[in-house]
């Protein structure tokens, strides 16, 4: 570490830029003497470290995961008297305020945000180590803990699947610490390891129920909306066309004879057009649907047998239903006799 960017910039930052240079290319090379190379890019990179730095950290990373960090080591004493000195002033402990910089310096370097957002990478913080070596594991074992129960009780799915996914590396954790710690393992707290997992599927499965109802319901509102948009639409179009007749006078009817027989026709039978484009409307969906049934389990029969058992109230709704418009429509649609349809059909075509 370095007190200031000018040390760094006017110190090793060259070197160390050369060093790593060389580094690279000789990485991907075919030389004989790679490996040579390499090594002394190397030593010369440490070497211009180790003339200018200011502060020292060994620590060391073992391949369970758990980081050791050693008190930092100044190479100029009266360096560390003043910086010791004043941050004891003002109520600071500078050993572990320059150990943690290295700590995050490593983890960021080393980790990938997984199950947490980086804004939340306090989670895990440089803990002193007691001569049991159990102190620092249990605060962070509390420390996993307060994160996964906070997540499940939040609403948010994403908050939920995090915290399961941190219950995973507090079980590793956990099996590292007894692993390491033998007989003294006994020192740390047991956990409801399973209770919590099971609470955090249910959380989840429950905001994922509700989740699914909200978009059915908005899937639901939207086949509304196009529903009513399909009929104000026409019904619209019918009535500029029945009004047709009346707009112009004597040289409309005239000038545009076709178009005024067929307002004349919409207008006089406009109840049973419409209830015959209802009938036709029914009957193209239920063909669809017996054809989806169909598709789905190859009985439709058995469809509408399972809705009747399931769903008698629905069943008959639109059983009475279905049969209203279809008689309603017979009904309206036989005041036009055949008669005037072949009216309308010779206004249309005998000009």
């Amino acid at each position: 570490m370095f007190k200031s960017k000018e040390d760094w910039r006017t110190g090793p930052q060259e070197k160390i830029r050369t060093a790593i240079n060389e580094m690279n290319s000789a990485r991907l090379s075919l030389a004989s003497d790679r490996d040579r190379v390499i090594e002394v890019s190397l030593d010369y990179g440490r070497m211009a470290l180790a003339d200018s730095a200011d502060v020292w950290i060994d620590f060391v990373l073992e391949r369970n995961g758990e980081l050791r960090v050693a008190r930092p080591e100044f190479r100029d004493g009266d360096l560390a008297y003043a910086s010791r000195a004043f941050a004891s002033q003002e109520g600071h402990d500078f050993d572990k305020w320059i150990a943690d910089q290295g700590y995050f310096f490593l983890r960021d370097i080393a980790h990938q945000h997984q199950h947490h957002d980086h804004a939340v990478d306090t989670i895990l913080i440089l803990q002193r180590k007691d001569d049991a070596d159990v102190s620092w594991r249990r605060n962070l074992l509390f420390s996993l803990q307060f994160y996964i129960i906070t997540n499940r009780r939040s609403r948010d799915t994403r908050a939920l699947i995090q915290a399961k996914g941190i219950l995973a590396y507090f079980e590793a954790f956990l099996g590292i610490c007894q692993s390491q710690l033998k007989e003294r393992f006994a020192q740390i707290p047991a956990f409801e390891i399973d209770a919590l997992r099971y609470s955090l599927d249910a959380s989840i499965e429950e905001r994922t129920f509700e989740h699914s109802i909200d978009a059915h319901r908005a899937a639901n509102l939207s086949n509304f909306r196009v529903t009513v948009l399909a009929v104000v639409a026409p019904t619209l179009a019918l009535l500029g066309v029945a009004l047709q007749p009346h707009i112009g006078g004597p040289d409309n009817l005239k000038d545009f004879p076709t178009l005024n027989h067929v307002a004349r026709f919409i207008s006089s039978y406009a109840i049973e057009i419409l209830a015959l484009t209802v009938l036709l409307t029914t009957s193209a969906m239920t063909i669809q649907f017996a054809l989806a049934s169909l598709a789905r389990r190859g009985s439709y029969s058995r469809q509408l047998l399972a809705l009747g058992i399931a769903n008698e109230r629905a069943a008959f709704i639109a059983s009475v239903t279905i049969a209203a418009m279809s008689a309603g429509a017979g009904m309206y649609f036989g005041r036009a006799s055949l008669g005037e349809m072949l009216e309308l059909f010779e206004g249309l075509f005998a000009r």
